[in-house]
């Protein structure tokens, strides 16, 4: 009976982290759509491809350091899989 109370505590936690981070991500998305906007519209910034690639570029290299420096697990996973 107590294991199910843990079990279920760690389900309600494990629930309000995944929550939290899809509104840090939601929150981080919209403040780069505005401030993309605001280059856009009002800086005088004339390569919106170039903004688009430099954004593209600095998602990866987080991706890449937060799988580096061990924050998140990598999956392994062969191709087939990944093609399907």
């Amino acid at each position: 009976m107590a294991e199910d109370g843990k079990k279920d505590s760690l389900m309600y936690k494990q629930v309000l982290v995944t929550y939290g981070y899809v509104t840090l991500w939601i929150f981080l998305s919209a403040t780069v759509i505005m401030y993309n906007k605001w280059v856009l519209s009002f800086s005088g910034f004339p390569y919106p491809v170039a903004l688009t690639l430099w954004h593209m570029f600095f998602c990866s290299a987080l991706a890449f350091g937060v799988v580096k420096m061990g924050y998140v697990e990598t999956i392994n996973m062969s191709s087939e899989t990944y093609l399907k």
